[in-house]
Formats: structure tokens, C-alpha cells, sequence
């Protein structure tokens, strides 16, 4: 089998914004990356709690990112979550 296409779904795929109270493997996908780079140190559950916002907080000052606590598609990229 030959998939084409990025990994993350079809080129003109939207996302929401996801904010704190944000529940879903999204979420859940996003605390990972944030543990592996070493911004996060609570458990991968998939909801966007206090400690998830603590950590986008920080990977966005570290990345020169506008701070919002919320994750946006940009955040997405270079979270390397999309591509």
C-alpha cells in the first residue's frame, strides 16, 4: 500500500485552536511533544489543564512565538506535530 499525502490528513486540513479545557488525542498529541522537548512534566491525558498551559507558555517564549497559551497552527509546526 502507497500512502500519499502528508501524515497529518489532507494539505487544506483546518485546525481549531486549542485552549485550556481542550480535551482529545490532539491535546494529548501536543503534551507529548511538549514532554519530550522538556517543557512538560505532567501526564499525557489529553486535556489542556493548567500545567498543559504553564508548558505552552514557556515553549512559546523559548521559540519566539507570540504567547498566547493556546496552541495555534503555528504552534503545531513547530511542535513538529504538522509538517
Amino acid at each position: 500500500m502507497i500512502v500519499k499525502g502528508p501524515i497529518t490528513g489532507h494539505k487544506d486540513l483546518t485546525y481549531h485552536v486549542l485552549v485550556r479545557g481542550s480535551r482529545g488525542t490532539l491535546v494529548q498529541l501536543v503534551q507529548n511533544h511538549l514532554r519530550a522537548a522538556g517543557f512538560y512534566h505532567g501526564t499525557c491525558h489529553g486535556i489542556f489543564d493548567r500545567s498543559t498551559e504553564q508548558a505552552v507558555t514557556q515553549f512559546q517564549k523559548q521559540s519566539n512565538l507570540p504567547v498566547t497559551k493556546q496552541i495555534h497552527e503555528t504552534d503545531l509546526l513547530y511542535l513538529g506535530i504538522i509538517e
